[in-house]
């Protein structure tokens, strides 16, 4: 895998999450890895780091609003209003130590990767499911140096 693309992403949770009445902003570090040909992981890679000052809104309670833009804004061809028949990309989420928690990496996946819209929200995809992953998965992906 290569890095293609890393800046950190500003995402405000009243304008994602409308029903919300007063600006509260994030912050989190956007990673897109490609694959090389002798990778085995063969689709796009997100890895999405809740940054370290940030305290709310988390990177979890608004992955699924996250990941339709920062998809939509780089793999535009992957989501649709009927969904993609396959993951498009594997998207990794990142909190570590600075947030008073142990680090963690986790496999978000999500229930559909149709982008929903209403009138309410914005686009957003489907409910998020979470896997663990290990360190070794994370340095086989990233290069041990990720681990730091």
């Amino acid at each position: 895998m290569h890095a293609i693309t890393s800046y950190d992403h500003r995402y405000s949770q009243s304008k994602l999450l409308r029903k919300y009445a007063s600006d509260i902003y994030g912050t989190c570090r956007i990673t897109i890895y490609m694959p090389d040909n002798d990778d085995r992981e063969r689709r796009p890679i997100v890895l999405c780091r809740q940054m370290t000052d940030d305290a709310k809104p988390g990177v979890t309670t608004m992955v699924e609003c996250i990941a339709a833009s920062i998809i939509g804004q780089h793999f535009p061809e992957a989501l649709t209003l009927q969904g993609a028949s396959e993951q498009p990309v594997r998207w990794i989420g990142h909190w570590g130590p600075n947030l008073g928690i142990m680090p963690r990496w986790d496999d978000v996946s999500f229930q559909s990767w149709a982008l929903i819209t209403d009138k309410y929200e914005a686009p957003r995809l489907g409910r998020p499911l979470w896997k663990d992953i290990s360190d070794d998965e994370v340095a086989i992906l990233f290069g041990s140096n990720a681990l730091r």
